[in-house]
């Protein structure tokens, strides 16, 4: 499904679900305007429906494209499969982008296989050239139970705000965390942690401050490597209920 807009943009929920074995349909949405969600996205290749093991359809993709804002606080957008790779998630904004609430396994972004499936999880990107991006109120998910989880990048020309964000892996490797703002908040756990693989590499960059309130994590938990975690910026805050927390593991760097 493809939306095209010269300019603003306000739509509900949008659903491009397989609901047997075959691919979930892509979603793609372009506007010169702001762009604003009154529901949820799904493009899961029989995702939702949990029950069905016997599904093997990868998810589709998720692209959003806005000139202006992107608001997705009203809804959940997934790009969830059962047994096949789950799809990948773009937004791309020149204003600020913000997304809405929603904890694993129903998490505010997603793009993983569901709970019980295989397959790799696929990779979420934002990227703001003019504004914020808010992820605070909801996870921010790419893992997997079974296989190697997606990449996760989040950019903000302005300030990053972020609650939890997972690149883990349950049964393979972690994957990549890059976080980039003009300042950085991460306000809730970064993982990157991989069960029975390595786990992924977590970095956060900021020419102003970085402050961190939850656990860092690119721990290996079985027989793998630990990833690396590099954090920069002019001030480095980690302060959390219990303290600072950055986890790696052996055969990993934390500089």
């Amino acid at each position: 499904m493809a939306l095209q807009s010269s300019g603003n943009l306000t739509v509900g929920s949008i659903n491009a679900e397989a609901t047997g074995s075959g691919p979930g349909g892509d979603i793609a949405l372009q506007v010169s305007g702001n762009l604003t969600t009154e529901g949820s996205f799904n493009a899961g290749g029989n995702g939702v429906a949990l029950s069905s093991s016997s599904a093997g359809g990868p998810a589709g993709n998720i692209t959003l494209d806005s000139g202006g804002a992107v608001n997705l606080s009203s809804g959940r957008v997934r790009a969830i499969s059962t047994n096949a790779p789950a799809g990948n998630i773009t937004v791309t904004a020149g204003g600020d982008i913000t997304t809405g609430a929603g904890a694993a396994p129903f998490a505010a972004v997603a793009a993983f296989p569901a709970a019980g499936g295989s397959g790799t999880g696929g990779n979420i990107q934002f990227t703001s050239a003019g504004g914020n991006i808010n992820t605070s109120a909801g996870d921010v998910d790419a893992g997997t139970p079974s296989g190697n989880a997606g990449a996760i990048a989040l950019q903000a020309s302005g300030t990053l705000t972020t609650g939890n964000v997972s690149a883990s892996s349950l049964g393979g490797s972690g994957g990549q965390i890059e976080l980039i703002g003009e300042s950085v908040a991460l306000q809730g756990n970064i993982l990157a942690v991989g069960q029975n693989g390595s786990g992924g590499n977590i970095t956060a960059t900021t020419a102003g401050n970085l402050t961190g309130t939850g656990l860092i994590s690119a721990s290996a938990i079985a027989s793998g490597n630990g990833g690396e975690v590099a954090l920069q910026g002019s001030t480095i805050t980690l302060q959390g209920r219990y303290g600072p927390k950055v986890l790696v593991g052996k055969g990993a760097k934390f500089p």
